[in-house]
């Protein structure tokens, strides 16, 4: 017997098993990968900027349309990866020590400080 995957599935099967996975991309999906992106580029510049692991720090950024939007929705997710007491949209003054990026081609830009505890 021969088992042909649906339209827009991918399947995997041999003698005994077929899996098929539903791989299509919805806007909730992307924005979630956005957000993961987001979560990177800010571990990145935390390494970069000599954080330790443990420091807590505050994120003051500026972003546009949806991705600004990707943010806000999963704001606590990338708060809590980057161990961010603080994430802020910027107010579009200049950032100083700031650092540039790039989300699917969206302009992500960023800086970080080290939170006071109190």
């Amino acid at each position: 017997m021969f088992r042909e995957a649906k339209a827009g599935v991918d399947a995997v099967s041999n003698r005994y098993v077929s899996i098929a996975l539903d791989c299509a991309l919805n806007d909730d999906l992307v924005r979630e990968g956005w957000a993961r992106e987001v979560v990177r580029h800010i571990q990145n510049a935390r390494k970069e900027s000599g954080f330790a692991v443990s420091d807590r720090i505050r994120v003051e950024y500026t972003a546009d349309g949806a991705l600004a939007e990707a943010i806000a929705t999963h704001r606590e997710h990338i708060a809590a990866e980057t161990l961010a007491l603080a994430l802020e949209p910027g107010d579009g003054k200049p950032m100083e020590r700031g650092f540039d990026a790039a989300v699917d081609e969206q302009a992500f830009r960023f800086a970080l400080a080290l939170a006071k505890r109190g």
